[in-house]
């Protein structure tokens, strides 16, 4: 009859008696006459969890993609003519990719490689198309003019018939790695040839490369020292505290000092090192580079200094105690020389008395004899008158 029909497909949400929140999507026509609707008929379909799983394909994709743009890598996905199905926004950030032009190519980065690469590249496309996993480094010029250096990796995705329907990859800026690389080939042709040995540790503290001179010292390789903690591979002496020598470095700080070891045949020795940290551009510790001197022999005299000066200072401390004895019984000795002479001078003086006494007695019996003796001799002398 009369009236106009509507079409119209209406989405709605709502708490149900359980408390479950519900997404309907209807399929409705509405009968309008004079301009109001006199009639309805339609039907819902409930949408909940295609809903529920949109929200949560969203917000998987929401994560992923914020994964991928916080990873230092450029991830790609090429199709089977190598066209880009998909490449982190870093790309066009950083390395100022056209998105246009890379999808306009079958070769992916070929536009960008430089020329003495383009071999490397090709024959990485063509272990893609055999269907092996590839590793690739080779030089590109960035849409701002840069050279620099990449390292290319991933690996083919197959159909169910074995054909490569697609390749998933990475890209990585090994740009300041290389060039670190090619100056530390130049700093090490010097550090081979000096006296002292060079040590370089990352900032997990593990061995990345030591000189010819660590080699003669510890008698340890570069391919036996790398990957080892120091302090393990050189057994270092536990009663050298190193403990937070790497802390200090950390924080910025050079440390010098010297530590004993234990050679990989068994002598130990004692080295000094002066180890300065080297930082990356984000202030971050990207390795410690520590320099040193095998000072056992020095180590040893100047131990025996000290040990030669400890038993001087015993045998000083001995002497003073002798010296200490002596003083003493030389006071002692002086007390008695003092008495025994006091007791002499009584002594003296006794026998000059003795001796005074002695010449008086002489002088009286003498004095006293004479008379007596006078008459004797007179008498002597009578009789032999008489006779």
């Amino acid at each position: 009859a009369g009236g106009i029909l509507v079409g119209i497909r209406p989405q709605l949400s709502f708490v149900n008696r359980e408390g479950k929140e519900l997404v309907l999507k209807g399929n409705v026509t509405a009968k309008y006459e004079n301009g109001q609707m006199v009639a309805t008929r339609g039907i819902f379909h409930d949408i909940t969890t295609l809903r529920n799983q949109e929200k949560e394909l969203k917000e998987s994709k929401e994560f992923i993609e914020g994964v991928i743009e916080n990873i230092p890598e450029i991830i790609y996905s090429l199709d089977s003519d190598m066209k880009v199905l998909f490449i982190s926004q870093k790309a066009f950030d950083i390395y100022g990719f056209a998105l246009e032009h890379l999808q306009s190519v079958n070769f992916f980065l070929l536009p960008y490689i430089l020329p003495e690469d383009t071999p490397k590249y090709l024959q990485m496309l063509e272990q893609i198309r055999k269907g092996n996993t590839y590793r690739q480094e080779y030089w590109i010029l960035d849409g701002g003019g840069n050279v620099r250096w990449i390292e290319d990796s991933g690996r083919p995705v197959f159909d169910e018939f074995n054909r490569v329907v697609r390749v998933d990859g990475s890209l990585f800026d090994i740009t300041n790695t290389k060039e670190n690389q090619r100056e530390l080939e130049r700093l090490s042709v010097v550090a081979n040839r000096t006296e002292s040995y060079v040590l370089i540790t990352d900032n997990q503290q593990e061995v990345k490369w030591i000189n010819a001179s660590f080699t003669k010292i510890s008698g340890f390789k570069i391919s036996e020292a790398s990957g080892q903690l120091p302090a393990v591979l050189l057994q270092i002496d536990e009663r050298d505290d190193i403990s937070n020598v790497f802390v200090n470095l950390k924080a910025g700080h050079c440390m010098e000092g010297v530590y004993w070891m234990i050679s990989k045949g068994g002598t130990r020795k004692c080295l000094s090192y002066h180890a300065t940290p080297i930082f990356d551009e984000n202030g971050e510790l990207e390795q410690v580079i520590s320099i040193g001197n095998d000072i056992t022999i020095k180590q040893q005299h100047e131990e025996q200094i000290k040990q030669q000066h400890a038993e001087l200072v015993t045998i000083k401390q001995q002497l003073e105690d002798a010296n200490e004895q002596l003083v003493g019984l030389n006071s002692d000795l002086e007390g008695k020389v003092q008495e025994r002479t006091k007791e002499l001078t009584v002594l003296n003086e006794r026998l000059r008395e003795a001796a005074r006494e002695r010449d008086q007695f002489y002088y009286r019996t003498s004095h006293n004899l004479r008379a007596p003796i006078a008459r004797l001799i007179g008498l002597a002398s009578l009789g032999k008158t008489e006779t």
